[in-house]
């Protein structure tokens, strides 16, 4: 069923707004005039003056007391009835009317329901069981998000349109699904595996989306993700009233009291039936079900991801007792059956794949959903996968053959002939791939630089910042307290639990460091107008307010290399206040990008900015006199010591700013490919084995 395009969605969630603030005034004691109510939304009056009027029709348009059910008359009417325990058909929540009841569990009920402006369209609202209204940590955690699910526009993932409370009843509106689930449909992917990875990488795609918008789904199943009538998935759940302690509570027995509804303490739902999860105990991560919750982040749900792909492969979950506790013992402790032995359909290669998503350590699964994606993609494709081992010559020519079964039959009449056109193409391919991986890892980079590029924009510009540098007598405590702000309650980049900036500082118009988000900094005060971030900013002929990626420094505070991002603070007239500058470590990883699972060898190259900012020393501005880079070598006790190339290797980048993709090679056994990131002074390096017999001729 259509329910309208985004626009009219958006429209709707704006009258849904309205009508809301409007009844939380009257729940306050106001009186609001619905006239100026109207007047105040002039872009959606029509609705709003359509809505008052239906009001007054039912004499509804004084609220109801708390309590009772707002589709009674009001004041002047018969007496309010008090909202049943239980919803029943026809009562109404918020401004959406209840039709019938399609599905109850741990979080609570979904009904079919329909707004009272739009009674012809039918969704799917959800209500929330256990949420504690007089807990303001938990309502402003379920606030946050509510407006993270509903800002998601993604194909596999059901979108939702409103949030909101009444009568102490938590609820949500999504789009309708009334067609099956994976879970209906397992026999069907078991006898064609390809079918399950083809459904299981779009759902990947979905949750690295939404782990770019710091959301956990927590709670991945097959009964999870309903298909449409075309066969797409759309993941759907994400976990609203899931609350951790309260599972925690269940797995210590402290919480042994069972909810009293039928099939609610059986063996598949009992101890988590109370934490809103129910029926996942065989589909948890080990570290969910440990009760270690510092580690339930997004390598909980590849490990989710993991165990829909082995149920739709083999039918069944990958741990399953005679009881919950043995099940929750083997999810802890056990090792699952290789989906291979249980379906001899499954190839080494997706077997390997799955294993992989199951790993007990997080830190052994994949690091991402989009890496999970992409290893399926290269499973579809016919190539090698990153679960099924390091590339080999033996592993990349079986899935050579897999791919050109027409040149091996024409192998056996001209063996020669085509083994050297094969080693041509493999060549080809090696050199091909080799460039992709350069340019997606290229790309990589440069997004989770404009993450952060677009923080410290946003930061630069915020009305707070102007505000304290206006501050006379107490600026550098205003700016201080807004820096504090900035990472303690509005950090943009908490994606994977790690906050990938060491610090955010800001320096005045002539380079003097007036606060650091380092507690307590003895560098306040310092000038720092020497360095790069800060000299070769204000020489840019750019637009003020874009933000510069810096080369590489020592820092001064705590001896390790960094890479900054800084960007000009301006006043509402365009005079400069200052620089806010955000520095990244120097390391192997960059937010969502990590070398150590780069196929290949991988780095990213940065030149080093050799100023001294005590002793106002700048460097001759040869751009890559040095270099250092982020790379998946780096260790815990030797990330403080760059690596470093001869500039002499490098193509031409400093003099020719239009190129920004060079190939070297065959040389040294290997081919090279270098790319660069956006326009920044970042180089990806991408090296790869030549095909065997080329690797072995180079060498010589």
């Amino acid at each position: 069923m259509s329910i309208g395009t985004f626009e009219e969605i958006d429209r709707q969630k704006l009258v849904n707004l309205a009508i809301y603030d409007f009844h939380e005034a009257i729940d306050r004691g106001e009186s609001p005039d619905p006239a100026g109510w109207a007047a105040r939304y002039p872009e959606i009056a029509a609705e709003l003056r359509s809505y008052f009027d239906d009001l007054r029709a039912l004499r509804l348009l004084n609220a109801s007391p708390p309590g009772f059910s707002r589709d009674e008359p009001g004041p002047g009417g018969p007496e309010p009835r008090p909202m049943a325990a239980e919803l029943q058909p026809g009562d109404r929540l918020g401004d959406y009317v209840l039709l019938e009841k399609i599905g109850k569990g741990g979080q609570g009920e979904v009904w079919k329901a329909s707004p009272v402006l739009a009674p012809n369209t039918v969704l799917a609202l959800k209500t929330l069981r256990g949420t504690d209204t007089n807990d303001p940590v938990a309502i402003a955690q379920l606030r946050w998000e509510a407006n993270a699910i509903s800002r998601m526009r993604h194909p596999h993932i059901i979108p939702m349109f409103f949030f909101g409370e009444d009568h102490g009843r938590w609820y949500f509106v999504m789009e309708l699904m009334e067609g099956r689930t994976i879970a209906d449909r397992l026999e069907s992917y078991q006898a064609d595996p390809r079918s399950a990875v083809v459904l299981l990488e779009k759902i990947a795609g979905a949750i690295h989306h939404a782990h770019s918008r710091r959301l956990v789904h927590r709670d991945l199943k097959p009964s999870n993700v309903p298909l449409t009538e075309e066969g797409e998935p759309k993941v759907s759940d994400f976990g609203l009233s899931a609350r951790y302690r309260v599972i925690e509570e269940a797995i210590r027995g402290e919480r042994s009291e069972c909810p009293g509804e039928p099939g609610a303490c059986d063996d598949t739902s009992w101890p988590f039936a109370q934490a809103g999860i129910v029926g996942t105990i065989p589909y948890m991560s080990p570290e969910m079900a440990d009760g270690r919750w510092a580690d339930v982040l997004t390598a909980s749900d590849v490990y989710g991801l993991g165990a829909i792909l082995y149920t739709m492969l083999t039918g069944r979950p990958p741990f399953r007792g005679r009881d919950v506790r043995e099940t929750l013992t083997l999810v802890i402790q056990g090792n699952p059956t290789s989906p291979r032995a249980i379906n001899r359909k499954v190839d080494r290669e997706l077997a390997a794949v799955c294993l992989k998503c199951l790993h007990r350590d997080p830190g052994g699964r994949y690091g991402s959903a989009n890496e999970l994606a992409n290893d399926l993609r290269r499973w579809l494709g016919r190539r090698p996968t990153l679960a099924g081992g390091k590339p080999s010559v033996g592993r990349e020519l079986r899935f050579w053959v897999r791919r050109h079964p027409l040149r091996l039959a024409l192998a056996s009449v001209a063996a020669l002939a085509l083994w050297l056109a094969g080693l041509a193409i493999s060549v080809s391919e090696s050199r091909a791939e080799n460039a992709r991986e350069a340019a997606r890892l290229a790309n990589d980079v440069n997004r989770d630089l404009n993450l952060i590029r677009r923080a410290a924009r946003i930061w630069a510009s915020d009305p707070r910042l102007q505000a304290a540098f206006a501050t006379s007598r107490a600026q550098q405590h205003a700016i201080q307290e807004f820096l504090k702000i900035v990472v303690e309650k509005e950090n943009l980049f908490d994606i994977v639990g790690r906050n990938p900036l060491v610090n955010v500082f800001v320096l005045d118009s002539s380079g003097i460091l007036l606060a650091d988000t380092m507690v307590s900094s003895p560098y306040v005060g310092k000038n720092y107008q020497a360095r790069d971030y800060f000299r070769s900013l204000l020489m840019r002929e750019e637009p003020w307010d874009r933000a510069y990626v810096a080369r590489s420094y020592l820092s001064t505070k705590d001896a390790h290399y960094k890479t900054a991002v800084s960007t000009r603070i301006r006043d509402g007239s365009g005079k400069l206040l200052g620089v806010l500058v955000a520095n990244v470590p120097i390391g192997p990883r960059l937010i969502d990008v990590d070398l150590g699972h780069e196929p290949g060898e991988a780095a990213i190259l940065c030149p080093v900015d050799q100023s001294d900012p005590f002793r106002g020393v700048v460097d001759s501005g040869r751009l890559w006199e040095d270099i250092t880079a982020l790379d998946g070598h780096y260790t815990e006790h030797a990330k403080n010591h760059p690596f470093q190339m001869d500039p002499s290797h490098l193509p031409d980048f400093q003099n020719n700013p239009e190129l920004d993709h060079a190939t070297v090679g065959p040389w040294g056994g290997q081919l090279v490919d270098y790319h660069r990131v956006g326009q920044t002074p970042l180089i990806v390096v991408m090296r790869r084995k030549c095909p065997w017999p080329l690797s072995w001729f180079s060498l010589l």
